[in-house]
């Protein structure tokens, strides 16, 4: 009679095991965009998050990797958002100090006697922010992200609450959100 493998019996054989997908990119869910991002940078950030968190049961390390995926791509729309104001403001020193050039020339003023501070902010504060469509699709992926970061770790810590012996309701009430 051959004895049949049930598998990892200790809850840290089970979470080993629960990471061979990530471990050998079978079924691996990961993040990563090669052209810019980087699997070591996303292995630490996701041993980060299972670190913080603790799961134990499959169904925590599910709940957890999701978690990281989530913050991930959160980090992901700040790296967009920069990269937009980085794009936007290039050349921006160029015209403070050509403006500065035109002030010298036209207004008489010696380039020290000017006030920097406000041509700077005046060729800043229009660059500073992406515009319309860009601004308006940040600020919904950012919110889309954060709603599911929140309902996502509200239910890991149900589960591990209920795996602790503690109640956990189901409903919970979402105060997040927009006035409109």
């Amino acid at each position: 009679m051959v004895k049949k493998n049930t598998g990892p019996l200790s809850p840290e054989a089970k979470l080993r095991v629960s990471r061979n997908a990530i471990s050998h990119g079978i079924s691996s869910r990961l993040p990563v965009v090669n052209a810019f991002e980087s699997q070591e940078v996303w292995d630490y950030h996701l041993n980060g998050v299972l670190e913080s968190l603790k799961p134990e049961s499959y169904l925590e390390v599910f709940l957890a990797e999701r978690i990281a995926i989530i913050l991930w791509r959160l980090d992901r729309v700040v790296y967009h958002e920069t990269q937009l104001i980085g794009f936007r403001s290039e050349g921006v020193q160029d015209k403070v100090i050509a403006d500065a050039h035109m002030m010298q020339k036209h207004a008489n003023m010696p380039i020290e006697q000017q006030p920097l501070g406000e041509v700077m902010v005046h060729h800043w504060i229009d660059r500073i922010l992406p515009e319309g469509d860009d601004l308006d699709r940040i600020k919904k992926y950012e919110a889309h992200l954060h709603r599911l970061w929140v309902q996502t770790l509200h239910e890991f810590e149900a589960l591990q609450t209920r795996r602790q012996g503690g109640d956990a309701p189901l409903a919970r009430l979402d105060v997040s959100g927009t006035r409109e």
